[in-house]
């Protein structure tokens, strides 16, 4: 487990930051955490930070349009109606993520968005959470 997260109801979202190596897995196995945790509720956004480190080289449009499907036949119904914002450190994330975004948009799970940012502020504009909000991960007690 190379993330931490913690959730901010007065914003509607969860923070997640990912760091160390990312592995193939860890969004998954974030959400699964999230979606138990008590302060959690359906509709909650998510903005998730991948500026110190790579996304796994597993991911990919292949990945994404054959093998995420079912492995987040679980979650994303619990999710609801979100959106969620990975705010990446690279061009290659953003592409690699933008392709993500091609394989979800016409999908049965649509009610999720998700889009690649390269910067936290433009991402917040999105999610619609307040430009001066401070992001905390020390607040995490996930």
């Amino acid at each position: 487990m190379a993330y931490k997260f913690y959730i901010e109801s007065s914003v509607n979202c969860v923070f997640v930051l990912h760091y160390g190596a990312f592995h193939v897995d860890d969004s998954l196995n974030q959400y699964r955490e999230m979606v138990i945790h008590p302060q959690y509720h359906a509709n909650m956004n998510v903005l998730r930070e991948v500026l110190s480190t790579s996304l796994p080289n597993e991911f990919g449009f292949e990945f994404f349009s054959k093998k995420t499907p079912e492995r987040y036949k679980d979650i994303e119904p619990i999710m609801g109606k979100s959106k969620v914002a990975w705010v990446l450190g690279s061009g290659k994330d953003y592409a690699t993520m933008h392709q993500f975004t091609l394989t979800k948009r016409f999908g049965p799970l649509s009610h999720i968005e998700r889009k690649p940012f390269r910067t936290i502020a433009d991402a917040k504009v999105w999610l619609d959470i307040p430009a001066d909000y401070e992001i905390n991960y020390d607040a995490s007690d996930a």
